[in-house]
C-alpha cells in the first residue's frame, strides 16, 4: 500500500441487508455482502434457520456450514409483518422462496425509497418462471442440472472407475456460486433502482446460475463436440499420481511442453517432430501421459512440484483443507483470521486499496441513463484479460450494460483465438461466447505508443480489469500505481492465480491448479478415488467475484469520489469454495470427501437410466419424502422396515442404492424426474450440453437462445442468468467481436485521434 493510501474503507459501509436464506446459497451471498462492509441481518424463522441444520456437523453438534456462512452476520427473528420504518433503511433484500413472506410486498412497496435504491433478489432452484418454476432443488440435483454435474469426475479420477455416476464439486459449490450470482445481482438492481425510481426485482434461479458458469457444455455441444467424463479430460497432464499424493500439471502452452520435456529429463520419446506441433500432439496426449505417470509415480509430490517449479511448468498439489493454514502463501497474505471463538477461520480472497480521498464525494453515482436501461449503462471497462477468469468477469458487466474495451493484440493472441494443444482440436468455442458484448482494439502494449494508449483509454474508463501475473503490468506502465495517476477514479481489480504478492505470486497457475491448491480438489471425487480436477466453473467462479469487486468499488467510489483496488486471489476463490470443510478441519481435525452422499438424507445420489451414459440424480429429505417415493414406485423392494427412517435407510445405503439403480435403469430420466418432482421429490437429469440446448424450461427463461453467427449460422449460446423486473433489457444478444474490429470507433471516435495517426500507428505495429 502505497503512502497516498490509507486503510481501505469497505465498499458497502453503511448499506444493509436482510437475509431469508434457507441453504448455503443463500447463506454465502450474505456472507460475501457482509464482507465487503454491509450490515447483514439473517431473518429467521421461529425454530432458527434450515441452515443451521445443513452438513457437516462438528463433534460439538454445530453446523460447520453455518458457522462459516453466518460469520459476522447479525441474527432475528423473521418478523411477520415488518416494520414500515426499518425497510425504508434496507437497500438489499435477499430470499430463497418463490415470494416474500405473505403480507410483506405492500409494507415493502409502500416504504421510501432508500437513497441508494432498493433491490429485492429472489434466489429459487429454478426461478420464478418457466415450466419448471416449482420443481424442488438440492444442491446435489441442481449441479447435475447444469451441466458440469455430467462432466464429473474426468480424468484419473473416471480412468479409475469409468462405471460409476457422475458426481459434485465440493459440498456446495453450485450453491456458493449462486450465491456469489445474487449478491453481485443485487449491486446491479441497486443501479436499476436508482434510475427507474422503484423497487428493483430480480429472478435468479439456482440452475440459471450453474449453466451460466457452465456455457461450455452448450458452446462445445454445437460446435460439434458432445463433452462426456470419457472425452473431457486433458489429454495430457491433468490429475497425476506421485509416490505419496496428486499434483496437477497444465501445459497448455509451447513453452510448458518444453517445460514438460525438461522436467522428465528431456527423454529420446519426446523429442520427435511430431510432438513439435501443438495440435498433433494433443492428439497423442495418451501416450505422453503413459510417461509422465510412470515418471512420477516414483517421485514425491514435494519433489515433482520443485522441480516444475525450476523449469517453469505450471504445477501444482492436491491440498486438504487441514494443510491450508499451513501454506506459506496463505500466511504472508492473512487469509486466514480469528473467529468469533478465537479459533481460526478463512477469510477473503481479495485485498482492498483506495487511493486517499480529497474529502469531496462525487455527488453523482453513475446509473443509467434512463428508467428500464441496463443497470452499467454509462459505465465503461477497459478489458486487459484473458483466458476464461477475466474475460468471463468483463462478460458479466457487459451483460448489463458496460462498455466493455477489449484490449488485444495479433503480438500475443487471447488463448480462445488459438489452437488448443489439451484438447487436440484446433478451434475451441467459448471465445465467441466470452467475447460477447464488448469491443477490439488492438494494442502492442510493449510498444511505448501503445502502451500510451492504453492509458489514455484507462482515462476514459470507470473500471480496468486485468488478469496478467503479477508485475507484467506495472513492467508495462500500467499496473495499479500508474493507472490510478491516470485516472484517480478509477476502480481497478487484478485478478491472478495467488495474488500479487508473497512467496507463491510469480508461479503461473490455471483453474485445476488453484482448485487443487485451495482445497477445493481434494475435497472432489469418489471418496475412494483420486480428486476432482476443477476445471471451468473454477476460472468462472473467481471472474464472477472479480464482477461482484467492481460492482462493490463502484458503488464507494460514487460515494467518497476516489477510486480503488482489488488484488483478488483465484487460489483464494477456491478455499472459499469449501469454507464449511476449513472449518470442520480446523475443529476436529478432518473433513472427509463425501462424493454423493450425505449425513443426513437417504437416498441421495447419481442413478443411471435408460439410454448411454444418462442418469438422473434424486434427493430424498424426509420420512415423508420417502412414503410418498414407496407409493409412487409401487416397487416391494422399497417397502420394508429397514427403510422406514432415514437413519435405517443410512445404515441400509448399499442395500438401498443398489434397489434404485435397478429401478431407475430402464426408465427415462426425464420422465422420471418429472414423475419424482409431480410427487415434490426433488430430481433432476444429469444434463448434457444436448439436453440443455434442447430443455424447454431453460429456453423459456431464456436462460438458452439462439443467435446467428455470421460465419456458423443460428447456433444456441447460454444466456444471462438474472431477470430483472425493470432493467428488463438485460439478455445475451451479441456474439464476439473480430480482432481490432473497433480500433477507429474507439481510437478516433472515443479517444479523439485522427485516422492519420491511426494508419501510422498501425504501420509502426503500436496499433497491431
Amino acid at each position: 500500500m502505497t503512502e497516498d493510501e490509507g486503510a481501505p474503507m469497505l465498499p458497502l459501509d453503511g448499506f444493509r441487508a436482510w437475509l431469508i436464506a434457507q441453504t448455503p446459497a443463500g447463506g454465502f451471498a450474505g456472507r460475501l455482502l457482509r464482507e465487503l462492509g454491509a450490515r447483514v441481518e439473517l431473518l429467521e424463522p421461529p425454530g432458527g434457520s434450515p441452515l443451521r441444520g445443513y452438513p457437516p456437523l462438528l463433534e460439538s453438534g454445530e453446523s460447520a456450514a453455518f458457522r462459516y456462512l453466518a460469520d459476522g452476520l447479525e441474527t432475528r427473528e423473521l418478523p411477520a409483518r415488518p416494520d414500515a420504518g426499518q425497510v425504508a433503511k434496507v437497500e438489499i433484500i435477499v430470499h430463497e422462496r418463490a415470494a416474500l413472506p405473505f403480507g410483506w410486498n405492500p409494507i415493502v412497496e409502500a416504504a421510501p425509497l432508500p437513497e441508494r435504491g432498493r433491490v429485492i433478489v429472489a434466489l429459487t432452484p429454478y426461478g420464478g418462471s418457466g415450466p419448471k418454476h416449482d420443481w424442488q432443488g438440492t444442491e446435489l440435483t441442481l449441479f447435475q442440472g447444469g451441466g458440469e454435474g455430467f462432466l464429473q469426475p474426468s480424468g484419473l479420477g473416471y480412468e479409475e472407475f469409468p462405471d460409476r455416476p457422475p458426481i459434485g464439486v465440493g459440498r456446495y459449490l453450485g450453491s456458493y456460486q449462486a450465491g456469489t450470482n445474487a449478491a453481485f445481482a443485487a449491486l446491479a438492481g441497486l443501479r436499476s433502482s436508482r434510475a427507474s425510481g422503484r423497487t428493483e426485482r430480480v429472478d435468479l434461479s439456482v440452475q440459471d446460475s450453474q449453466l451460466s458458469l457452465n456455457y461450455l457444455s452448450v458452446s462445445r455441444y454445437v460446435d460439434g463436440h458432445f463433452e462426456r467424463r470419457s472425452n473431457r479430460s486433458f489429454s495430457y497432464g491433468g490429475i497425476v499420481r506421485c509416490a505419496d499424493g496428486y499434483v496437477e500439471i497444465v501445459p497448455i502452452e509451447q513453452h510448458h511442453w518444453i517445460a514438460l520435456r525438461e522436467l522428465m529429463g528431456d527423454p529420446a520419446w519426446a523429442q520427435a517432430p511430431e510432438f513439435e506441433d501443438t495440435v498433433e500432439r494433443g492428439r497423442r496426449g495418451p501416450f505422453i501421459n503413459q510417461y509422465l505417470r510412470a515418471w512420477a509415480a516414483e517421485r514425491s509430490v514435494e519433489e515433482v512440484v520443485a522441480r516444475a517449479a525450476e523449469t517453469g511448468l505450471p504445477c501444482g498439489p492436491y491440498l486438504a483443507p487441514k494443510q491450508l493454514p499451513e501454506d506459506q502463501q496463505f500466511q504472508h497474505r492473512g487469509f486466514f483470521r480469528k473467529g468469533a471463538g478465537g479459533e481460526l477461520a478463512p477469510g477473503v480472497a481479495w485485498q482492498l486499496a483506495s487511493v486517499a480521498s480529497d474529502g469531496e464525494a462525487s455527488g453523482t453515482p453513475t446509473a443509467p441513463a434512463s428508467q428500464g436501461a441496463k443497470p452499467l449503462e454509462g459505465v465503461r471497462v477497459a478489458d486487459f484479460t484473458n483466458m476464461a477468469a477475466g474475460p468471463y468477469a468483463t462478460l458479466m458487466l457487459s451483460l448489463l450494460g458496460a462498455d466493455v474495451i477489449k484490449v488485444e493484440s495479433q503480438a500475443r493472441l487471447d488463448i480462445g483465438r488459438r489452437p488448443h494443444p489439451l484438447y487436440g482440436r484446433f478451434d475451441v468455442p467459448n471465445f465467441d461466447h466470452l467475447a460477447g458484448h464488448k469491443r477490439s482494439i488492438t494494442l502492442n502494449l510493449k510498444d511505448e505508443r501503445g502502451s500510451e494508449l492504453a492509458r489514455e483509454l484507462v482515462a476514459a474508463c470507470d473500471v480496468a480489469i486485468e488478469n496478467f501475473r503479477p508485475g507484467v503490468m506495472g513492467r508495462l506502465g500500467l499496473g495499479w500505481d500508474d493507472l490510478k495517476v491516470v485516472n484517480p477514479r478509477l476502480v481497478m481489480v487484478s485478478l491472478s492465480a495467488y495474488g500479487q504478492h508473497g512467496p507463491d505470486s510469480h508461479r503461473p497457475g490455471y483453474a485445476p491448479i488453484f482448485a487443487a491448491e485451495g482445497g477445493l480438489g481434494s475435497m472432489s471425487g469418489y471418496p475412494d478415488g483420486a480428486p476432482g480436477e476443477i476445471r471451468n466453473q473454477m476460472d468462472h467462479e473467481a471472474g464472477l467475484i472479480a464482477a461482484l469487486l467492481s460492482l462493490a468499488m463502484l458503488e464507494q467510489r460514487d460515494r467518497t469520489g476516489a477510486g480503488a483496488f482489488a488484488d483478488l486471489a483465484a487460489r483464494e476463490v477456491a478455499a472459499m469454495l469449501v469454507g464449511e470443510s476449513i472449518v470442520q478441519t480446523i475443529a476436529d481435525g478432518d473433513a472427509p470427501r463425501v462424493g454423493t452422499g450425505h449425513e443426513q438424507w437417504a437416498p441421495h445420489g447419481v442413478y443411471p437410466a435408460a439410454g448411454e451414459d444418462a442418469w438422473i440424480a434424486i434427493a430424498i429429505r424426509s420420512d415423508e419424502e420417502w412414503e410418498r417415493f414407496v407409493e409412487l414406485s409401487g416397487h416391494q423392494s422399497f417397502d420394508r422396515p429397514q427403510y422406514v427412517t432415514a437413519g435405517r435407510r443410512r445404515a441400509n445405503s448399499g442395500a438401498l442404492d443398489a434397489a434404485l439403480r435397478y429401478w431407475t435403469a430402464n426408465q427415462d430420466a426425464h420422465e422420471l424426474a418429472a414423475r419424482l418432482q409431480a410427487a415434490g421429490i426433488a430430481a433432476e437429469v444429469s444434463m448434457t450440453g444436448k439436453n440443455l440446448v434442447a430443455d424447454a424450461h431453460l429456453r423459456d427463461r431464456g436462460a438458452i437462445v439462439d443467435l446467428r453467427h455470421d460465419r456458423y449460422g443460428e447456433r444456441a449460446t447460454v444466456g444471462a442468468p438474472w431477470r430483472f423486473e425493470t432493467a428488463s433489457s438485460v439478455r445475451y444478444d451479441t456474439w464476439s467481436p473480430d480482432l481490432g474490429e473497433h480500433n477507429e470507433e474507439v481510437l478516433c471516435g472515443l479517444l479523439g485521434h485522427s485516422r492519420e495517426d491511426l494508419d501510422r500507428w498501425i504501420s509502426e505495429q503500436a496499433v497491431y
